[in-house]
């Protein structure tokens, strides 16, 4: 397993800060704080261990208020509870394979997991820990859910991640996929030679600007250098490099012509509002043709997390199937 898949499991693991993360978190503990007053019945047992009333209540608070922030579409109350019901299920089925495996989640790495956070969000440690305060979550609890968060990633690194490879064969095989995918589409290096005109120009103006473009064009095609004749003319002729561009995205007045251009040729004046264009066919390349190293990591870490979430719901079935749960929430079961 590469250290770029890796990095993509500490980002899938550390995805369950975000249900508890800052935002949400706070916004959503201080609403159960001043509107809910939940009754800590037991509504599941999971092994040992009790998911209460107001345990439940609370991650669907923190669910819901972070679904309305990503304008996500709403769920059924009851899908929404039973959905959060199963990931704190499985939560605790998580944190009960961690403490069997002695896995312990250490101060130091506690620190700089909530230093990073802080600092994502613009805060000192201090300042974050006075908000935290502030919306009704004490530091205590927040540290209790990062900790319970990274001992769930060290155990999936170790019971799933730790069995998932990714070769080159299927990487090789995702980029031909995605050769395939775009075949036929090509990239256009374009430099831009204008003959600018005034922002009212007048038929004269016009005809002198298309004329000198005309003479330019034949000079070009005879061999002169575009550098060297926007140098020459610097007050005439503006060079601009608009460089490598898929067809969408280049200037709409240069579509057609650019299409029917070869390589290193120029075209024709070509009138738009601000003066005459001519265009210079620089490079031509069909896209996907070359595939960089960053570009074959990205697709490691998509191939990695693919295999990595299909195999943590066979895991997390297994484990289940092993487990003793029972469920006394009558409005999901």
């Amino acid at each position: 397993m590469t250290a770029s898949c890796l990095a993509t499991l500490r980002t899938l693991a550390l995805s369950a800060l975000v249900i508890f993360g800052l935002t949400h978190s706070l916004n959503a503990n201080a609403a159960l704080k001043r509107g809910e007053q939940a009754l800590d019945n037991i509504v599941a047992v999971v092994n040992d261990s009790v998911i209460t009333q107001s345990e439940l209540n609370r991650a669907v608070n923190i669910a819901r208020s972070q679904m309305t922030a990503e304008n996500l579409p709403p769920q059924t109350p009851k899908a929404l509870r039973k959905q959060i019901l199963q990931h704190l299920i499985n939560n605790k089925l998580q944190l009960d394979a961690a403490q069997q495996s002695g896995i312990h989640v250490d101060d130091a790495e506690m620190d700089s997991v909530v230093n990073r956070i802080a600092q994502d969000n613009h805060l000192t440690v201090k300042e974050f820990y006075e908000r935290i305060a502030h919306e009704g979550l004490s530091a205590k609890a927040y540290r209790k859910q990062i900790r319970e968060s990274l001992t769930m990633q060290h155990l999936q690194q170790r019971e799933v991640a730790s069995h998932i490879t990714v070769s080159p064969e299927e990487i090789n095989d995702s980029v031909r996929t995605a050769k395939l995918e775009t075949a036929g589409e090509k990239e256009y290096h374009i430099q831009d030679l204008l003959i600018p005109v005034s922002d009212t120009p007048n038929p004269q103006e016009i005809a002198i600007a298309k004329k000198f473009a005309e003479d330019i064009v034949v000079r070009l095609r005879k061999g002169t250098p575009p550098n060297q004749l926007a140098s020459a003319e610097a007050d005439s002729v503006q060079d601009n490099d608009l460089s490598w561009r898929k067809l969408a995205e280049v200037p709409s007045a240069f579509t057609e012509p650019v299409t029917h251009m070869k390589l290193n040729s120029f075209s024709s004046p070509i009138q738009t509002s601000n003066g005459f264009h001519i265009i210079h066919l620089v490079g031509l390349r069909s896209l996907n043709e070359h595939t960089t190293k960053p570009q074959r990591e990205e697709i490691a870490q998509a191939i990695f997390q693919r295999k990595f979430e299909e195999a943590m719901q066979g895991w997390l079935a297994k484990i289940r199937g092993q487990a003793f749960i029972e469920v006394y929430d009558k409005a999901i079961v």
